[in-house]
């Protein structure tokens, strides 16, 4: 990809951020606004003038981009709980994520093992949370009030 560094934009575009013009890449087709002459007629109005657009990027400063990078995973694992009308915590294993899946055929509550509040998943869904260290952070019930057994699974993810 190429880029033309020679944009000239208004002050205030100047004052929000700075440009570079994407050129020779088709990933990034320019734009194009066509201004039409309204007329009083019934019919439709000729075109007096097509101004084409070149895409630009926004040139950013990551400060700290070593830690901005996509983090790449240490370790995953998957964890089960069986549970039905009790709180029941995943089981014991050292994580930095936990996506917890939904495919029980019923609502379940999710919360934090020492919290008091819960929030619902609803059946075939997912969340992913982040835990401090460990899956068994998170506690599940079933929503229902039902006492009949379900498993719910959660992929846990060491960063």
């Amino acid at each position: 990809m190429s880029y033309s560094s020679d944009v000239r934009v208004s002050i205030a575009s100047l004052e929000h951020s700075k440009f570079v013009e994407i050129t020779n890449d088709t990933r990034f087709p320019a734009t194009s606004a066509i201004r039409i002459q309204y007329t009083e007629s019934s019919t439709l109005p000729a075109i007096t003038s097509v101004d084409v657009y070149p895409k630009h990027a926004a040139i950013t400063y990551v400060a700290n981009a070593s830690e901005t990078a996509t983090p790449v995973a240490k370790s995953w694992d998957v964890v089960k709980a069986e549970f039905g009308s009790s709180y029941v915590p995943f089981p014991s294993a050292s994580a930095s994520t936990v996506n917890v899946l939904n495919n029980t055929g019923t609502t379940i509550t999710l919360k934090k093992t020492s919290g008091t509040t819960g929030v619902p998943l609803l059946d075939k869904s997912s969340v992913v949370i982040n835990v401090v260290a460990n899956a068994n952070e998170i506690s599940l019930i079933r929503t229902d009030g039902s006492s009949s057994t379900v498993s719910a699974y959660g992929i846990v993810t060491q960063y």
